[in-house]
């Protein structure tokens, strides 16, 4: 009896904490439909509503004699990945391999690191 009751309330648990997922709406077609009033010729001309084009893919790099690559600054150790600060401050987060972020404003380099995730070191009994 008391499987059964655990078991009744682990499921209630579950099925409440679980997320619905709302459908997606789908696009509804573009349909041809003749606008006429009766002022107007017996021929009307129909209307279609164009939906904006999707960007094409790209099949080829760009020609890499037209572009070269310039350092703007120096010091960073195994740098991994470089993202804008978004917010048109025109400063450079900069991740580097060990687990610093360090940041680029006005092409210096800040001294301070702006997170240091220091790596953790596994006890040698979990090896």
């Amino acid at each position: 009896m008391k499987k059964i009751l655990f078991g009744l309330i682990i499921t209630l648990a579950l099925t409440a904490c679980s997320s619905v997922s709302e459908p997606t709406p789908q696009p509804a077609p573009l349909i041809a439909t003749p606008h006429a009033t009766p002022a107007e010729s017996a021929s009307p001309s129909p209307t279609v509503d164009i939906a904006p084009e999707a960007p094409s893919s790209v099949n080829t790099f760009p020609d890499t004699t037209q572009y070269f690559w310039v350092p703007i600054a120096k010091g960073f150790e195994q740098p991994l990945d470089i993202q804008n600060a978004g917010d048109g401050s025109n400063r450079l987060f900069i991740v580097e391999r060990g687990g610093k972020i360090r940041i680029l404003e006005n092409y210096l380099l800040v001294d301070e690191p702006f997170l240091y995730n220091e790596p953790r070191k596994l006890d040698h009994r979990l090896r």
